[in-house]
């Protein structure tokens, strides 16, 4: 019989001789249980490790799955009938609680420069020559790292592909 405990956020097993086998010694040693993640759900990790985008598609947050979603859980919408004209077609009041807010992508990016420096001032320039006809509002992070919004997604993707490139 085999004992799961957690030791420092991380799944531990305890066989019968009380030897700790960390979850990466037993993976390597085949062992065919994989770990469980408890943040995005899913198993072949363990929540330290969880690199997961996670968000609720109940009630639009992003610290919990739609399963661990704490509404879905309560009190339930009903069908309330009002009428029917013919049997199995009728009318009914279903509750509307307002408008679900709609998912947006953020557009906030780091722009690292690899080789040489530049200051705020260069790196702007250079993004309106990319972009132009965009405000650019550009934060020093130190270390040839700048933080800055992109106008659309699109071009952040855009930008992300050609430096990658």
């Amino acid at each position: 019989m085999l004992c799961w405990v957690w030791v420092m956020g991380q799944r531990t097993i305890i066989c019968k001789w009380m030897v700790k086998i960390p979850v990466k010694e037993q993976q390597k040693k085949g062992n065919k249980n994989k770990p469980y993640c408890f943040r995005c759900l899913t198993k072949g990790h363990v929540m330290t490790e969880c690199s997961a985008v996670i968000c609720c598609d109940v009630c639009d947050n992003d610290s919990h799955v739609t399963k661990a979603c704490p509404l879905a859980k309560g009190a339930k919408p009903t069908a309330i009938p009002c009428g029917y004209a013919v049997d199995g077609l009728g009318f009914y009041y279903i509750l509307f609680t307002g408008k679900q807010k709609e998912k947006t992508e953020s557009n906030d990016a780091m722009v690292k420069v690899i080789s040489g420096s530049l200051t705020v001032a260069q790196v702007t320039v250079e993004l309106e020559r990319l972009i132009p006809g965009s405000k650019w509002v550009i934060e020093d992070l130190g270390n040839n790292s700048f933080a800055t919004t992109f106008p659309s997604n699109v071009e952040l993707q855009r930008m992300v592909l050609w430096g990658s490139s």
